[in-house]
């Protein structure tokens, strides 16, 4: 980022988010604690495969606190790993997990996320840029646009930017001193718009 080297890693996400990491059981161990399919039976007809908007509405139907609870947490992991658009397939297997609760507080939740984040930031944007050329080359009457949509995590990213690069913190960002997990020192300034010529010369090399 301009002239110098930052490297976002594992290290720096469990940092700014705190969550937990370990190591992920095996299958076997794994299936002990995906046994029961009650809440999917109750609340979602049985059915193999729901989407989000599914799992959304179950939430709003369900009259059981307890049932409601766990859904909810379902609700937040789905909604952050897998982003919240209705119509996505979401893993079914947090259902199961959320009957045993302190082995769900317990799952490396925290490996997983970051997985996510960097699948999405390793996005191939030269495949993209050629796309995008050869569409503008074909004359299409559709507006031509190169962008990519940033789901999963994304306020891990915007925090640690803020902590390296004090040119972004210092326009957008806020900070509230030095809190545990890192996340909670900062937030962002509202009704902030970002143009191509305010963040090009933050990345381009001088």
């Amino acid at each position: 980022m301009g002239n110098t080297l930052c490297r976002f890693g594992i290290a720096k996400f469990a940092l700014v988010t705190r969550l937990n990491f370990g190591n992920t059981l095996s299958p076997d161990e794994l299936r002990e604690h995906l046994s029961s399919d009650r809440i999917i039976q109750e609340h979602l007809n049985g059915d193999s495969k729901f989407s989000f908007g599914q799992l959304e509405d179950a939430l709003k139907a369900s009259t059981n606190p307890e049932d409601a609870f766990k859904l909810s947490l379902c609700y937040l992991i789905e909604g952050i790993i897998n982003a919240p658009e209705k119509t996505t397939q979401i893993w079914v297997d947090s259902l199961k997990m959320v009957e045993n609760l302190d082995y769900f507080f317990k799952y490396p939740w925290g490996e997983l996320f970051f997985k996510k984040v960097i699948r999405v930031v390793q996005k191939d944007m030269q495949k993209k840029l050629k796309h995008y050329e050869e569409k503008k080359k074909e004359g299409s009457s559709k507006k031509q646009e190169l962008k990519y949509s940033f789901y999963d995590y994304v306020p891990t990213l915007l925090y640690w930017a803020f902590e390296v690069m004090p040119t972004i913190e210092s326009k957008y960002g806020e900070n509230s001193g030095n809190q545990i997990p890192r996340m909670l020192s900062w937030a962002t300034k509202t009704d902030i718009t970002l143009s191509t010529a305010e963040l090009v010369p933050m990345f381009a090399k001088r």
